[in-house]
């Protein structure tokens, strides 16, 4: 890439091919060590992708000190950030493509009539997670956020659209979705109360999560998600009783 051909060694540049073995018994040591090879593909994320980053950025600094230090003539010193740019792109890419055809090929085999197509209230960050929790099984399908921020509708999430509350009734024609996550913990009971009522004229069964009191720290989990209660029901939020 460096010199626009392809690239034999020969005469002098003999003793250059001894990099071909080398960086590979630097890289793999230090990609283990890193985790790299621990990583499930099918369910790698933007963690990983960047744990590779950071590995393949130690050896590419390894590499270039080791190759300095050698004294390889012929051997320019643009290579060591073209080395660290195409391992990047090689590892992060086939990473990124085997997560998404075992995914894919995985969705195939398991999509069934009974595969229910969801709806997630909320386009946040309890709006993704849940999102993200619930594309990695079989049961259930993710197929659109509902928000009422204009800034977000029309945008694209984790591969899924955001749309506005008016055009519920073509999800649910469209696309068959057959329940609504309610994924925002943080508004209030009252608010609730009302997007409940707005969606009772819909044929969709209606979930939600936990308010924040009720949510542990840490990442939301599938087992979070519950049925409406009456406590949801309530034109107002809930006052505690007053035991003095």
């Amino acid at each position: 890439m460096r010199l626009g051909e392809f690239f034999v060694p020969q005469g002098r540049r003999e003793d250059v091919i001894y990099l071909f073995a080398i960086a590979p018994a630097i890289a793999i040591p230090i990609f283990i060590k890193m985790g790299l090879y621990r990583a499930i593909i099918r369910y790698i994320g933007l963690v990983a992708m960047w744990a590779i980053v950071k590995a393949v950025t130690l050896y590419t600094l390894v590499f270039g000190v080791f190759v300095l230090l050698s004294a390889y003539e012929g051997v320019p010193r643009s290579v060591i950030l073209i080395n660290w740019l195409v391992v990047v792109l090689l590892i992060g890419c086939t990473r990124a493509v085997g997560r998404w055809w075992l995914r894919g090929n995985s969705r195939a085999k398991s999509r069934q009539a009974s595969e229910v197509r969801v709806a997630v209230y909320g386009a946040g960050e309890a709006g993704v997670q849940i999102a993200a929790a619930l594309s990695s099984g079989s049961e259930f399908r993710p197929v659109a956020f509902i928000d009422d921020n204009p800034a977000l509708q029309g945008h694209v999430i984790e591969g899924i659209r955001v749309y506005g509350f008016q055009q519920l009734s073509q999800l649910v024609a469209n696309n068959s979705v057959k329940e609504v996550i309610l994924a925002m913990p943080s508004v209030s009971r009252s608010r609730r109360s009302e997007i409940i009522s707005l969606l009772e004229p819909y044929a969709v069964h209606v979930s939600t999560l936990p308010g924040l009191d009720d949510l542990a720290s840490g990442r939301l989990k599938v087992d979070d998600i519950r049925e409406v209660g009456i406590a949801d029901l309530l034109g107002r939020d809930q006052v505690e009783p007053d035991l003095d």
